[in-house]
Order: C-alpha cells, then sequence, then structure tokens
C-alpha cells in the first residue's frame, strides 16, 4: 500500500459535476453557475498526480417543463475579478456553456478576495458575492481500515443482503486551533487492467483506467475541535475485478468558507432524500451565491466558491490484503463452449467495464 501526497497552500478554478435537482417546474429556466476556485494552478499540477486542468466555470439554464439542466448558455461574457482590480476573462472557444481560463499559472491566494461577473448575450448582469480561501491544514495521509461489510446486492432479480470484504479509506481531521473548519472530499479512482493471454512487455498488455464517477458520493463535515479520523470512501475487495492488479484513489481535500459548505451539504442531503433523481423535487431550496443585479430577485443555482485544496493518491494490490480473495479468470476457455475469449483478453484498450478515461501509457505517477 502506498500513498503519494502533494501540497499547495494557496487556489483552480475547476467546474462542479454533481447533478443537482432544481424544483422549476412552475418556474421560469434559471441560470445554473458552477465554478470552484482554488490554490493549485495548471502548471502546479503538472508535477502533481492528476490531470493538468485550467479552470473552467460552466454556464446551463433549467428547464421550464422539467428540472433537469437544458441548453448551455452561450455568447456571455464571465471575468474573474478580486479586491486589486485584477481580472480574469474566460473563453468558450467550442459553444459549449465551458468556460475556460488559459492562463497555466493562475491560482487563487489567501489574501485576495474574489467575485465572479457574468454578462449574457442578452445584457442581463449576474454577480457573485465577495469571496475568499479559507486556509486549513493540508490533507493528511490517507489510512486503510479492513472491514466486513454488508451491502445489498441484485441477486436473482431481487435485492439481498451480503457481506462483503473491503477497505475503508479514512482521513485524520486536524485539531482546530482557532475558529471551526468545513472540509469537503472527493475521490477519483483508477486502476490497471491487464490482457491476459499477450505476453509480458507485449503492446497493450497493460492498461491503466481512471473513471471519477466509481464512488459516486462525497464527504463534507464541520470541524469544530478536529483530532478524530473521517471515514470517507469502502472498497470492495470481494468479486472485485478492478483491484486484481493495483487499484489507486485520488482523494481531494476542500477547505471551505461557511456558504459553500451549506450548498454541498444540503446537495447531499436532497441526494439521500430526495431519490437521487434530477426529477425528485428538493425538500428545500439549495442556496446560491450569485445574483442578477438588476433584478435581485431573480432564482440562480449554483455557487461560486473559493477552496484551499491539497490531495493525496492512495494505492492498494492484494499483496496488501489481510485474507484471500479470489479472481475469476474471464480469458479462460469454458468447457463445453466455443473459446472465444472477450477482446479485452488480447487487447487491453478493448475494456469495456465503464471508465472516464483509458491509456496504454503508464501515468508518471504510478508504480
Amino acid at each position: 500500500m502506498r500513498l503519494i501526497i502533494f501540497i499547495l497552500v494557496g487556489g483552480i478554478l475547476g467546474s462542479c459535476i454533481e447533478l443537482v435537482s432544481f424544483d422549476t417546474s412552475s418556474e421560469p429556466s434559471r441560470l445554473v453557475v458552477e465554478a470552484t476556485i482554488t490554490n493549485i494552478s495548471f502548471n502546479d499540477r503538472l508535477s502533481m498526480p492528476v490531470m493538468p486542468e485550467y479552470f473552467t466555470v460552466k454556464l446551463s439554464g433549467t428547464s421550464k417543463v422539467s428540472n433537469e439542466r437544458d441548453e448551455p448558455v452561450t455568447g456571455a461574457d464571465v471575468t474573474l475579478l478580486d479586491d486589486l482590480n485584477n481580472s480574469w476573462t474566460f473563453e468558450d472557444h467550442d459553444n459549449s456553456g465551458d468556460y475556460v481560463l488559459y492562463d497555466p499559472d493562475f491560482k487563487v491566494v489567501p489574501e485576495r478576495v474574489y467575485k465572479l461577473k457574468i454578462t449574457t448575450k442578452e445584457g442581463k448582469i449576474y454577480e457573485s458575492t465577495e469571496e475568499r480561501m479559507m486556509v486549513a491544514d493540508p490533507i493528511s495521509p490517507l489510512q486503510s481500515k479492513f472491514i466486513e461489510k454488508e451491502v445489498v446486492k441484485d441477486i436473482a432479480g431481487e435485492d439481498q443482503p451480503v457481506l462483503v470484504h473491503g477497505v475503508e479509506g479514512r482521513i485524520p481531521v486536524p485539531e482546530n486551533t482557532g475558529e471551526e473548519k468545513f472540509y469537503r472530499w472527493t475521490y477519483e479512482a483508477s486502476w490497471e487492467v491487464q490482457a491476459d493471454l499477450l505476453a509480458v512487455g507485449a503492446p497493450n498488455k497493460r492498461c491503466w483506467i481512471t473513471n471519477q464517477s466509481y464512488f459516486k458520493d462525497y464527504a463534507i463535515i464541520r470541524s469544530i475541535s478536529g483530532g478524530y479520523v473521517q471515514p470517507l470512501f469502502f472498497l470492495e475487495l470481494s468479486a472485485n475485478s478492478r483491484v486484481k492488479h493495483e487499484f489507486s484513489v485520488l482523494v481531494t481535500q476542500y477547505s471551505l468558507g461557511k456558504g459553500a459548505f451549506e450548498f454541498w451539504r444540503k446537495i447531499k442531503v436532497q441526494r439521500e432524500q430526495g431519490g437521487g433523481s434530477i426529477f425528485d423535487p428538493p425538500p428545500f431550496e439549495i442556496p446560491s451565491n450569485i445574483f442578477n443585479t438588476s433584478n435581485p430577485d431573480e432564482k440562480t443555482s449554483g455557487y461560486f466558491i473559493v477552496a484551499g485544496e491539497s490531495v493525496t493518491r492512495w494505492f492498494i494490490k492484494p499483496i496488501d490484503f489481510p485474507f484471500n480473495i479470489t479472481f475469476d479468470d474471464p480469458c479462460a476457455p469454458i468447457p463445453g463452449a466455443p473459446n472465444i475469449p472477450p477482446a479485452v483478453c488480447n487487447n487491453c484498450l478493448d475494456y469495456q467495464s465503464g471508465y472516464t478515461s483509458i491509456t496504454n501509457l503508464k501515468p508518471f505517477w504510478w508504480y
């Protein structure tokens, strides 16, 4: 089991990809803004165990008929401002509604106050409240606890409880020496897959998979005193072919302001109580810090977040397990059946079990 920790105490603008339910069936379409800035620039990420990304602001509009996000909002002017009158412009080159800041060195610093300004092609002007980065201790090394856990699985068409082996990823929460802290953690899974019928060293023998949706939840806490261990995610090991070779989780820690904390907390509660569908009405209004400057009563959705960010990458492979796990061999012949192995047995790039990205080039941060 191995850990890689990269820390910068300083801030990046990235888009949030959580699906949020908004009850809009009886009201006009509203603007949805997804934007987060932290203390890690594009260039900083080049030396970290992550894919480098420019900061992005996503603009879209909710449907008047359902509560789905509908068409992207294009043709807008999107500008980031600070309290020293510096400004940065975001560009939407492909009319996707994703406005990108092509500045590889930009990052948030704790001394500055930031505001987002959006001018739509119809001439409407929206501004966020002024936000600053909340400084907190950097992320700690991830701890592992091997446990048995009861999970619900579909067996013969029925949901039944099953006891499985797994590992729980946990993070120590630093002790607070001053005011309360607000944290959010997200997790991104990666794993190695091999074409078992190819010889070692053959092209496309080994591939590396990333799936941003493998873990569907996130953790969020209000820390009054700290000094305890927070459970984050559970990784099932029983009958999980993804852990056959090596599995990695990128854990990102965000230090939030109180407003951003309430935004993410209420989204989490909505997902747990509202059923998780984008068509489920929320149990309460999710707060936004984006306002129409000429019509403050107009409803908007989303949040402009300024956060402190640090990351750690965690690795695990079967030699680390305290119990024996047997993996099925999908490439083995089946008695009495034609020997037609799955395509992935001869080419790892033919992996078909779900992913965000796949490559046969070993990531520089992978051992």
